[in-house]
């Protein structure tokens, strides 16, 4: 699950803290802070080759630019990470290295990396994930009441299939075999 949350913490965290401390604190602060909280799961995700959670960096540091600069270009970049994030996710999963992969193999010994089942799971996840940042960009774009919280509970519901999918999908597997 670690994986999910430094997801989290590069893909949502970010907007969040600078967004709402902005309110309270001049905005250079609130940048310094949220930068500081996600250097070290940036750091992370470009050693793990975590390209989901990098596009959403590289959005968050257009989101800046666009505060501090009124730069469109950037505005226009940060305002459809979401969409840029599932061509990514998806472009994972059509040349079949699923981004999910990455996640799993924390707590998946290295000989099954390379199982077709393992690789399997993993695309049917980011694909569920894809499905989750296409849901949420779609909510944000027709501007639904709560898209925070309906985002918040896509999320949460994306992390709960995610840890428990691989179970049942190779138990429905072994099933189907025998």
């Amino acid at each position: 699950m670690s994986g999910y949350l430094n997801l989290l913490m590069l893909g949502y965290l970010p907007w969040v803290i600078v967004d709402n401390l902005s309110k309270y604190v001049n905005i250079w602060i609130a940048i310094v802070i949220a930068i500081a909280l996600i250097t070290v799961p940036t750091i992370k995700s470009i050693k793990e080759k975590d390209f989901v959670s990098l596009v959403f960096v590289s959005g968050f540091l257009a989101y800046i630019i666009s505060l501090l600069y009124n730069a469109h270009i950037c505005e226009l970049y940060s305002s459809n990470i979401l969409l840029i994030v599932v061509v990514v996710a998806m472009l994972s999963v059509i040349i079949k290295k699923p981004f999910t992969i990455a996640y799993a193999k924390k707590t998946i010994s290295a000989d099954k990396w390379t199982n077709p089942l393992f690789i399997k799971i993993n695309i049917l996840i980011s694909l569920l994930w894809s499905g989750i940042f296409l849901m949420e960009y779609i909510i944000k774009i027709i501007k639904l009441p709560n898209t925070s919280i309906i985002s918040a509970a896509l999320v949460i519901l994306g992390i709960g299939i995610s840890k428990h999918f691989p179970d049942y999908y190779k138990q429905k597997h072994i099933k189907k075999q025998n």
